[in-house]
């Protein structure tokens, strides 16, 4: 005859007073941080006494998947695998799972770092046959596009993007902008030597020629051009910079931006389809990538003084149009990455059934 359940080292135990034995006093434990595939069958326990485990179950998003305009990720099921000690056959079981906002199901894919699935289920599994577990995964990959957007209100609008060869991210930037009109326009920021800067120009109307250098007089390579919005970039940036001048022809209005990025290796201005041009409320340019791993710069900008605002992708800089018709959105489409996921799974004997 068994006693009550009590609990010792942290695990539900029974003490068999005809035999003198108690079952394991400890529950097995499987753990898994940051992980980016599936779990396969994994053993948690091979019972020594038929009877009752407790098998719990959390998992939780840690990075949801990223890129793209709708990447997504799912967690789950948990399937657990045992043979039933009553049956005497094998059993696939997969596990009802509490998700975060209270309701169940086998598998969430909300895509954020609140995702989470927990739960457990017992099982009555035979001596001396395993209890197996495995962990479904499901998550958008790299993908092969770029895509970034910003939403203005009717104003027709140019669109350029570069691609960067990239290991780092985007480290900051500074913006500036000429309501006067002017022929010469200079935005104050210092990058760290070594790093890549991107710079984009805007004017209210055909400016002509225009030309960035550095403070140190160094001439800045040009990049794609779509109506009066221009690409500019230096790579890699010397020692000393302190700020950047454009100068054009014809005195307009104008903006400029810069937006500095760490752990460049190459620049890529000659993607395809890497301008684009309309007149919708929502303005948008989507390109390919050299490497489903690099970063793409995009550049968004009007002739009105309607401001630009980011809705796909991170927006880095942003002038405003209300006194200046050359307003500027840069963004960049970060490299897409896949969901990771930790987990912790625990089994823990309960109790023999009567024999």
């Amino acid at each position: 005859m068994a006693a009550p359940l009590v609990y010792a080292d942290g695990a539900v135990i029974t003490y068999n007073t005809a035999t003198g034995t108690i079952a394991p006093t400890t529950g097995l434990q499987l753990d898994g941080l940051s992980l980016s595939a599936a779990v396969p069958e994994t053993v948690i326990n091979t019972p020594t006494i038929s009877g009752l485990h407790l098998v719990t179950v959390y998992i939780r998003i840690v990075n949801p998947a990223s890129g793209g305009a709708s990447p997504s990720s799912t967690l789950g099921p948990a399937t657990v695998f045992f043979t039933c000690a009553d049956c005497l056959i094998p059993v696939t079981l997969i596990t009802g799972m509490l998700l975060q906002d209270g309701t169940f199901s086998a598998t969430n894919s909300d895509n954020t770092t609140n995702t989470c699935l927990s739960g457990s289920v017992v099982v009555n599994a035979l001596a001396g046959d395993p209890i197996a577990i495995t962990l479904g995964y499901a998550s958008s990959a790299a993908t092969t596009t770029a895509e970034c957007a910003a939403t203005l209100t009717s104003a027709a609008w140019n669109a350029l993007a570069i691609g960067l060869r990239t290991s780092g991210t985007a480290v900051g930037g500074a913006s500036t902008q000429e309501s006067a009109g002017a022929t010469t326009l200079t935005v104050a920021y210092a990058p760290t030597a070594g790093n890549c800067a991107v710079l984009s120009f805007n004017a209210g109307a055909s400016a002509g020629t225009v030309t960035v250098k550095d403070n140190l007089g160094n001439t800045l390579a040009a990049g794609p051009t779509s109506g009066n919005l221009r690409a500019f970039h230096q790579y890699p940036v010397p020692s000393g910079v302190t700020g950047y001048t454009a100068t054009w022809t014809t005195a307009r209005q104008a903006s400029l931006v810069v937006e500095e990025y760490s752990g460049v290796t190459a620049v890529d201005i000659t993607l395809a389809g890497n301008t684009a041009t309309g007149s919708s409320g929502t303005a948008a340019i989507t390109v390919t990538p050299d490497e489903v791993t690099d970063t793409v710069v995009c550049m968004f900008g009007n002739v009105s003084s309607d401001t630009m605002t980011g809705s796909i992708g991170n927006q880095r800089q942003q002038t405003l149009g209300s006194a200046v018709t050359a307003p500027i959105t840069l963004m960049d489409s970060m490299p897409a990455a896949a969901m990771k996921y930790s987990y912790h799974v625990r089994a823990v004997f309960i109790g023999a059934l009567p024999s």
